[in-house]
C-alpha cells in the first residue's frame, strides 16, 4: 500500500527538525543539512510505489545482473531490509521467510541468494532465525552472513549488543 503524502510530510518534518536541533553540530553522512532539505522532494517521486511495485523492480534488476554474475562466477547476497518493517510507510520486500524465499525463487539460480543479516531478521520477534539458517543453508543460498546480536526493546525498538566474550 502506497503512503499518504501528508502523513509523511509530517513524519518527515518531525525527522529533519529532530536531527537538525539534536546534532550538536555534527552531522552523519547523509544527514547533512543539504540533504535533509532535499527528503521531501526524494520522498514525493516514491509515493507511488508500493510493496508490489518494489518487487516488480527487484524482480527487474535481479533478471538483469543474475545472469551476468553466472557468467562470471559472482554470487548474488540481498541483504534484509533493516528494519524488516515500514519506516515513514515506505515499502519493504526482504522482511522475513517467506521474502526470503520469494527472491530466491524469482529468479531461480544459485548465483541468486541473500545475506543472512541475523540482526536485522531478529528485529522481528516472529522470524525464527534459527530455521531461516537451516532452510537457507541446506538450500545452499547464503552467499554471506552478516551476524549481530541485538536485544529487543518494547515497541519494535532495539539495540545492538555486545557479544559475550570470555576476554
Amino acid at each position: 500500500m502506497a503512503f499518504e503524502k501528508k502523513d509523511i510530510d509530517k513524519r518527515l518534518e518531525d525527522v529533519v527538525k529532530e536531527v537538525l536541533e539534536n546534532s550538536n553540530g555534527f552531522a552523519l553522512p547523509g544527514w547533512e543539512p543539504e540533504r535533509l532539505a532535499e527528503v521531501q522532494t526524494l520522498f514525493a517521486k516514491y509515493s507511488a510505489v508500493d510493496d508490489q511495485k518494489l518487487r516488480e523492480n527487484l524482480v527487474y534488476f535481479l533478471q538483469a545482473v543474475i545472469p551476468v554474475c553466472e557468467e562470471v562466477g559472482v554470487k548474488m547476497a540481498l541483504h534484509p531490509d533493516d528494519p524488516p518493517y515500514s519506516i515513514f510507510g515506505l515499502p519493504r520486500v526482504v522482511k522475513n521467510r517467506d521474502d526470503l524465499d520469494w527472491i530466491c525463487r524469482a529468479v531461480d539460480s544459485p548465483a541468486n541468494g541473500i545475506t543472512l543479516c541475523t540482526g536485522s531478521i531478529a528485529e522481528d520477534p516472529d522470524n525464527d532465525v534459527y530455521a531461516i539458517l537451516a532452510e537457507f543453508t541446506r538450500r545452499k543460498r547464503i552467499h554471506f552472513a552478516h551476524v549481530r546480536n541485538i536485544k529487543l526493546m518494547q515497541d519494535k525498538d532495539f539495540y545492538e549488543c555486545a557479544h559475550p566474550s570470555e576476554y
